[in-house]
């Protein structure tokens, strides 16, 4: 709808780019605060992260907004 229309144009526009590298181990706020790691960024959400939680399935991600995420020592 009209909000993915307005993210990709703020994305495109202001050429947001992921602040953390695949691989990297973060904090998310995922309906709760989790820990996982990025293993890609989404193709289908705008500026966000593919996460692998640990305990869920190994072909299962969780899709979060990048500003959704942070690495464990910005947390305290």
């Amino acid at each position: 709808g009209q909000l993915r229309y307005e993210e990709s144009l703020w994305v495109k526009n202001h050429d947001i780019q992921p602040p953390f590298a695949i691989g990297t181990e973060v904090v998310c706020r995922h309906g709760h605060i989790c820990k996982g790691t990025i293993t890609g960024v989404s193709e289908h959400e705008h500026a966000a992260y593919l996460i692998q939680i640990p305990g869920e399935p190994e072909n299962n991600r969780a899709i979060v907004k990048f500003e959704d995420c942070w690495l464990e020592e910005s947390a305290a």
